[in-house]
């Protein structure tokens, strides 16, 4: 089958040279290709590659004068012994990467911090089995917060598609209503807002809450009924939802036995049989955590952040433990979050325990909430990823696992009655059609290709949605009839 993966260097000057390589773990590969990116293909001569041993190398030389640093950025195509099928229709959603990432203004050395003035990010891995790790991303808010790490590679039992191996995740809650339709609302309004930025007509008409189903009704001819549906993997909904109870626990303490904690996000790794955090009514493993928090010990010295861009220096320290065994250790913040347990006790927690998504996964839940609302009554269904719900949080873990790359290689669900389903992603801002094709509607707010530590706007709720008319009719604001908190 064919196979495709994208290279990007770091920004070179002029006459700069650099290896180019990529650990390739897909069975029996043959046939490279290599495509540069258009509108970098005359700053760049490369080398003959070189396939030995599962990793893919060749020498990438500047040529040429610029005033400006250039990325190297290629897509290489390779031929595969598997079964994985790869589409080609959401190529242009990832590659080749935007001018502004590959043509990058010259910085100086005090401009970037040396990675020893950082403290680390400790990742503890844990997965149930034995994984092949082909590349990690950490997501970063704007504010400088970890919000999740994410690991991915190819899992036998699944055709060797890619996985996704979620070590930990610090989601942040936003204020929402406690009405359904209101959360259904936003999560409407919000991809509307999207799709305008390309001029997409699909979701376009005055709304109007509908029966249930459908959720809304559009003012309109074509394809008037839209149902809602959040996607998410409850994996990772059941463990933060465990992470919220004991955060909730350590808040009921006095802020005095937590005082040296101040500032930092703190990882816990818990020695519960499965590796989860204790419920309540488990006073031993609670009070057995509880003195860890107590008597953990910070490095002299440790804890103070970096300020400016958080990309800047930015480390990890990936440390691979049993699943269930007990880890602790902490994450200077440059700001501590106003949640709940940070306004009382000056710091955070986040559960470190690793979650395995497949394709498979994706697929049957995909497949689970289609087969659902597949209705004769609903002509669109709207799928959010990564949208807060009820809970306020936004899982990035969600947007990934039906990122462009990934969509190329599942099997998607074909309704009986819908006319059309849509997929949108929260943070990233893009829209893609799932039916009847599959094809990108609009592109992501952030680029996809760009590596290191990738840095995410907060995706606050728009004052046009609180302040817009209600779609109850009933001429109020949202933010004074449904959405009312």
């Amino acid at each position: 089958m064919r196979r495709t993966f994208d290279l990007l260097t770091k920004p070179l000057a002029d006459d700069e040279q650099v290896v180019v390589s990529a650990n390739v773990s897909w069975p029996e590969t043959t046939d490279f290709k290599i495509q540069m990116a258009p509108s970098v293909s005359q700053w760049f001569r490369t080398s003959v590659a070189l396939f030995y041993k599962g990793r893919f190398s060749f020498s990438v030389r500047r040529v040429g004068r610029c005033d400006k640093l250039v990325r190297f950025s290629a897509r290489v195509e390779c031929m595969t012994n598997d079964k994985a099928n790869q589409k080609n229709a959401l190529v242009g959603c990832y590659w080749p990467p935007p001018d502004s990432v590959l043509f990058c203004d010259p910085v100086t050395a005090t401009d970037t911090p040396t990675i020893d003035s950082r403290p680390a990010l400790p990742i503890f891995l844990n997965p149930r089995s034995s994984i092949t790790a082909g590349g990690m991303r950490v997501f970063l808010s704007d504010r400088g917060w970890p919000l999740a790490a994410i690991i991915e590679g190819p899992i036998a039992e699944d055709e060797d598609r890619l996985g996704l191996y979620v070590p930990f995740e610090f989601p942040l809650p936003l204020a929402m209503p406690k009405h359904k339709q209101a959360i259904e609302w936003i999560h409407l309004a919000a991809a509307r807002q999207d799709l305008k930025r390309s001029d997409s007509t699909i979701l376009h008409g005055d709304v109007i809450f509908g029966d249930d189903p459908p959720d809304f009704l559009l003012c309109r001819a074509i394809e008037p009924a839209v149902e809602l549906v959040q996607f998410t993997h409850s994996d990772r909904r059941h463990e933060l939802a465990l992470t919220k109870d004991f955060r909730g626990m350590v808040c009921e303490l006095p802020p005095s036995r937590f005082s040296h904690l101040g500032g930092h996000l703190i990882l816990l790794g818990f020695d519960t049989p499965r590796g989860l955090p204790p419920k309540e009514r488990d006073v031993d493993d609670v009070a057995r955590m509880i003195m860890e928090l107590e008597q953990y010990k910070c490095a002299p010295n440790f804890g103070t952040p970096v300020q400016g861009n958080p990309r800047d220096g930015f480390v990890v320290r990936l440390i691979n433990t049993p699943l269930g065994d007990r880890n602790l250790d902490i994450f200077p913040l440059p700001v501590v979050p106003q949640t709940r347990l940070g306004v009382s006790h000056g710091f955070e927690l986040a559960t470190s325990y690793t979650t395995t998504t497949r394709l498979k996964d994706t697929e049957d839940e995909l497949t689970r909430i289609v087969r659902m609302h597949d209705r004769e009554k609903n002509d669109i269904l709207l799928i959010s990823a990564g949208a807060p719900g009820l809970s306020g949080l936004c899982l990035i873990s969600d947007e990934v696992a039906v990122e462009p790359i990934l969509l190329e290689y599942m099997n998607l669900p074909f309704p009986r009655h819908l006319k059309r389903i849509l997929l949108h992603r929260w943070t990233f801002g893009d829209v893609y059609q799932l039916f009847p094709e599959l094809r990108c509607l609009t592109t992501p707010v952030i680029p996809l290709s760009e590596g290191g530590p990738i840095v995410l706007p907060i995706r606050h709720i728009p004052g046009e949605i609180w302040e817009g008319p209600c779609p109850c009719r009933r001429h109020q604001r949202f933010s004074l009839c449904h959405g009312a908190q």
